[in-house]
């Protein structure tokens, strides 16, 4: 239980030092739990278990589990398996 406070103080403590290094904005559409599809501002990403989160999101078994309307800062990668881009880092940020 200590470790999870301390580790959950960490990740608070380290995102306020770093500025955020995301090139895209925008806020959550939709969600498909359990697909691994995010809607963010009508454009399809896909997400997992592997996405970096810089702050506090709770987990799915595919991956982090946002709430429509939450805004969020992202960078993305090309996968060559996929036609939607990956997700490969996550903010929340306040706008």
């Amino acid at each position: 239980m200590i470790i999870r406070i301390f580790t959950s103080f960490l990740l608070l403590y380290t995102s306020a030092l770093y500025a955020a290094e995301y090139s895209q904005t925008g806020v959550i559409s939709e969600q498909a739990n359990g697909s691994g599809v995010i809607i963010i501002s009508d454009n399809t990403y896909l997400i997992d278990n592997s996405t970096t989160l810089h702050g506090i999101f709770p987990i799915g078994e595919i991956g982090p589990v946002i709430s429509e309307g939450t805004a969020v800062g992202f960078n993305t990668v090309r996968r060559p398996s996929s036609d939607s881009p990956y997700i490969s880092e996550l903010w929340f940020i306040n706008e």
